[in-house]
C-alpha cells in the first residue's frame, strides 16, 4: 500500500517524468471480466462497495488478485446500505465482502475508523499485530497446545479484546445450506461456508474447559476470548453444533423432557406502527415483541415456517429469550451475561436454536404493516401464557398455568409481565392483576395526553441480575428476581395495599417527554408524577394498611404527608421557624427529586392532574420537539406551564428558585394572577438569596 500511496502522489505531480510510470483507465467490472488480456495488463484495480458484483465478476477479481503482485483499493462505505437492510448478513448481503474476506478481511456497517486508529508511523509499532484476530487466535491454540506460555503483556488484554468483540459482532450465524456460485469461465459449483476456514483456528484455539458462572468477570484473556465465543453463540441462534449450555440452569432454566415437546401453530398481529421518539428513556427504536407463548428448549432446534411471502425478508426476526440485558462488563456475573439470541425470517422455513433456551418472540421493526402472518414452530415447549380478552381463565386455571416452560407471560393491552412461571402456578386468575395495571397506565397515558390504545405495550421482565441499579427502564424494564419483586408485579391483593412504587417510577420513565425535562434536575423528579399518581389513584390514597402496625406505602411521606412535605419546603427554602426572613433556595444546587417533585405536586393539587395533560398536549404540539438549549428549555418549561395553568406562575417559580428572564416574565404576564400560590407567604434576605443564584451561575438575562 505504501508503493501505491506513492504512486497516487506522483500521479499529481508535473514533472513529466513520472507519469509514464502510470497508466489509468475506467474499466466496469463486465470489462474487467470479458477482458483476460486487460485483467493481465492491471497492476491496481480500484473498486467501490456500492457495486453489486456478480459470481462471475468476484471469481474474475479474486483469481486476478491472487496471481500475485497486484493492488486492491476498495472506496465506499456500507453503513447507508445497512439502513435499509439492518438484519443482514454482511458477508451474503453487500457482494464487495465476497471479494474482501477471502482475502481476510471485511467493510462493516460500523464507525469509519475502525475499532482503533491507525498507526500514524511509517513502521506499526510492535501492538499492532494484535489487531490481526487471526494472530492472536493463533496464540491462542498455541497456549492451549503448551507450545508457549501466553506471551503479551496484559496491558494489551482490552485491546485483544475489542477487536475479537468487534470481528464477533458482525459473524452471522453458521448456515448448513449455501448457494451455488458460478466461476468466471461459466461453470457452476457448490457453494461453500465462507467462515469454513475462520471457525477451523477457532475451535483448535478454544480452551478445553467450562468457565465457572456464577462468578466473578474472567481475569485472564484466553477465558476472557473464549467466553466471547460463548455469547456469539447465543447471540446469533447458531444452529451449527448447537447443543445445551451448562449455563442454562441459572437462566432462563431448565424444563420440560422430550415428551413435552410439540409443534403449534401461533397467528400474530405483524403491525407496528412505533412510539415516539420524544419518550426519553423508552427505547422507542426497538422492534416491538410479539409474544408466542413457546419455549425453546436450550441446545435443541426449533424450525419457524410460514407460508406468507410478505414476512419474508420484511426485517422479522425471532428471539429466543426475554432477559437482554447484556452484562459483560459487570464485575460479577451471575448468569451468562449474554442470554438472547435473534435470527432473521428470510425464508419459508428457519432453523434456529439457542444453547439457553427461552421464551420465543417475533420482532417486528417499526413502520411494518404486514397484518396477521401464521407461523409453525416445531419442536417446542409450551410456557404459561395468559392474554387478557383473549385466554379463557378456566383454561388458564385448568392447564395453562401448568405448561412446563420456566418463564410466565401475562398480557394486556397495556402491559406484559415476564416472571418465572413458579410466580404463577398459585394464580388462578390473572383477570384482577392485569385490570390493575390496565388502570395505572391508562392513568399514565391521560397524564400524557396519548391514547390509552397503545402501538406497543410495556414491558417488564425480572432476572437474576440487570445491566443498573434495582430497576431500569427501557423495553423491557428490567427488575432483580426475587419473592418480592413477584409480589409487585402479580400479586393483585399486595399491590392494592402497597402498590409497587419501583415499578411505577420506571414505567413512568418510558413517558416523560424529552422537552420537558430539565436535565438530571427532574429526570428522577418529574417521573414521580406518575408514580404520585398510581399511588393515590389505584393503590390506598391515603395511609396503606394501617391494620399492619401503621405500615404505610413507600414514598407515602414525600406525596402524602402534608406536614413532611411542608417542612421540606421550609428546609429548602432556607426557613427557619417561619417563612419569612428565610435564606433563600440554591436551585441549581438542591432542585432536584423530591424537592422538584413538590413543586410539582403543589401544581397538581392546585390545578389538577388534568394540568399535566395540558402541558403534555402543548409540548407535542410544538417544532421542533427538542430544544438543546437547556436554559432555553427552562423559560420554555415556565412560559408553556402559566398557559397550561392560565396563570402567571412566575411568581410561584420565583419562590422555588428558578431562573427567570426578562422575556419570559414578559410572555406569561397578561395571565391571571395565581391567587392560590402555596408558596407566596414566604419571604427571603434578599441579598443572600442573590448571592445563592450567582454562585450557582442562574443569574442570566434578568433577576429573579
Amino acid at each position: 500500500m505504501a508503493n501505491l500511496k506513492v504512486a497516487l502522489e506522483l500521479r499529481n505531480m508535473t514533472n513529466s517524468r513520472f507519469r509514464p510510470t502510470v497508466t489509468w483507465a475506467t474499466v466496469t467490472p463486465s470489462q474487467f471480466l470479458a477482458n483476460a488480456t486487460l485483467r493481465n495488463e492491471t497492476d491496481i484495480y480500484w473498486i467501490d462497495t456500492y457495486t453489486t458484483y456478480t459470481d462471475q465478476q468476484i471469481d474474475a477479481i479474486l483469481s486476478w488478485f491472487k496471481t500475485g503482485r497486484r493492488g486492491l483499493l476498495v472506496a465506499g462505505h456500507i453503513w447507508y446500505q445497512s439502513y435499509f437492510n439492518p438484519n443482514n448478513d454482511i458477508y451474503a448481503e453487500y457482494s464487495v465482502n465476497r471479494i474482501l474476506w477471502p482475502l481476510g478481511l471485511m467493510i462493516t456497517p460500523s464507525a469509519e475508523n475502525g475499532p482503533a486508529p491507525a498507526p500514524s508511523v511509517t513502521s506499526p509499532p510492535l501492538y499492532w499485530q494484535l489487531y490481526n484476530n487471526f494472530f492472536t487466535t493463533k496464540l491462542m491454540s498455541d497456549t492451549k497446545g503448551n507450545i508457549s506460555t501466553w506471551p503479551i503483556d496484559p496491558v494489551f488484554d482490552d485491546l485483544i479484546f475489542q477487536n475479537f468483540d468487534f470481528m464477533l459482532g458482525w459473524l452471522p450465524a453458521r448456515k448448513t445450506k449455501f448457494p451455488a456460485v458460478t466461476l468466471m469461465n461459466g461453470t457452476s459449483v457448490a457453494g461453500a461456508d465462507p467462515y469454513a476456514s475462520l471457525w477451523s483456528v477457532i475451535n483448535a484455539a478454544r480452551p478445553n474447559r467450562t468457565y465457572a458462572i456464577p462468578g466473578p468477570k474472567p481475569s485472564n484473556i484466553i477465558d476472557t476470548l473464549d467466553m466471547s465465543f460463548v455469547f456469539w453463540g447465543v447471540r446469533t441462534g447458531n444452529p451449527v453444533g448447537l447443543k445445551a449450555s451448562p449455563y442454562a440452569s441459572i437462566i432462563p432454566g431448565l424444563a420440560g423432557t422430550d415428551a413435552n415437546r410439540t409443534n403449534v401453530v401461533v397467528t400474530l398481529l405483524c403491525n407496528y406502527t412505533g412510539i415516539e421518539y420524544e419518550r426519553m428513556y423508552s427505547a422507542a427504536s426497538l422492534d416491538v415483541w410479539r409474544s408466542t407463548g413457546l419455549y425453546a428448549v436450550p441446545g435443541q432446534l426449533v424450525t419457524v415456517t410460514t407460508a406468507n411471502a410478505s414476512a419474508l425478508g420484511a426485517g422479522l426476526r425471532i428471539q429466543i429469550g426475554s432477559h437482554t440485558d447484556d452484562l459483560r462488563r459487570k464485575a460479577d456475573w451471575k448468569r451468562l451475561p449474554v442470554v438472547v439470541s435473534t435470527t432473521p425470517l428470510a425464508a419459508n422455513s428457519t432453523q434456529l436454536g439457542s444453547p439457553v433456551g427461552g421464551l420465543i418472540y417475533v420482532l417486528v421493526p417499526r413502520g411494518k404493516f404486514l397484518g396477521n402472518i401464521q407461523f409453525t414452530f416445531y419442536n417446542v415447549l409450551r410456557a404459561p401464557y395468559f392474554k387478557l380478552n383473549v385466554t379463557s381463565p378456566e383454561s388458564w386455571n385448568t392447564t395453562i398455568r401448568n405448561y412446563p416452560g420456566t418463564w410466565a407471560e401475562l398480557e394486556s393491552n397495556n402491559i406484559i409481565i415476564t416472571v418465572p412461571s413458579i410466580a404463577i402456578r398459585n394464580i388462578t386468575n390473572p383477570v384482577p392483576v392485569l385490570n390493575f395495571w390496565n388502570r395505572v397506565l391508562d392513568g399514565y397515558a391521560d397524564i400524557a395526553n396519548m391514547s390509552r390504545i397503545r402501538n406497543r405495550a410495556e414491558r417488564v421482565v425480572i432476572d437474576e441480575d440487570i445491566g443498573a441499579g434495582l430497576l431500569h427502564t427501557g423495553y423491557p424494564v428490567m427488575a432483580f428476581n426475587n419473592t418480592n419483586m413477584w409480589r409487585q408485579l402479580v400479586d393483585e391483593p399486595y399491590l392494592r395495599v402497597y402498590g409497587s412504587w419501583g415499578v411505577f417510577h420506571e414505567l413512568g420513565h418510558n413517558h416523560q417527554w424529552a422537552n420537558m425535562e430539565l436535565g438530571d434536575q427532574t429526570a428522577e423528579a418529574f417521573v414521580n408524577v406518575f408514580s404520585a399518581w398510581a399511588m393515590l389513584n389505584v393503590v390506598n390514597p391515603t395511609t396503606g394498611n394501617l391494620a399492619q402496625g401503621a405500615v404505610r406505602w413507600e414514598h407515602y411521606n414525600e406525596v402524602s404527608d402534608v406536614q413532611k412535605r411542608r417542612a421540606a419546603v421550609m428546609a429548602y427554602m432556607g426557613c427557619t421557624t417561619t417563612p419569612t426572613n428565610c435564606a433563600g433556595p440554591n436551585w441549581g444546587a438542591n432542585w432536584s427529586v423530591w424537592n422538584a417533585l413538590n413543586t410539582y405536586l403543589q401544581l397538581q393539587e392546585g390545578f389538577g392532574w388534568a394540568f399535566f395533560s395540558r402541558l403534555y398536549a402543548a409540548y407535542r404540539a410544538m417544532t421542533p420537539s427538542y430544544n438543546w438549549d437547556y436554559w432555553a428549555r427552562v423559560q420554555l418549561f415556565i412560559v408553556t406551564s402559566s398557559q397550561a395553568a392560565n396563570r402567571n406562575l412566575v411568581p410561584f417559580y420565583t419562590t422555588w428558585g428558578f431562573p427567570i428572564e426578562n422575556a419570559t416574565r414578559a410572555a406569561v404576564s397578561a395571565l391571571p394572577e395565581w391567587v392560590e400560590n402555596p408558596v407566596k407567604a414566604i419571604k427571603f434576605k434578599t441579598t443572600g438569596r442573590r448571592l445563592q443564584l450567582s454562585a450557582a451561575g442562574m443569574l442570566r438575562g434578568g433577576a429573579p
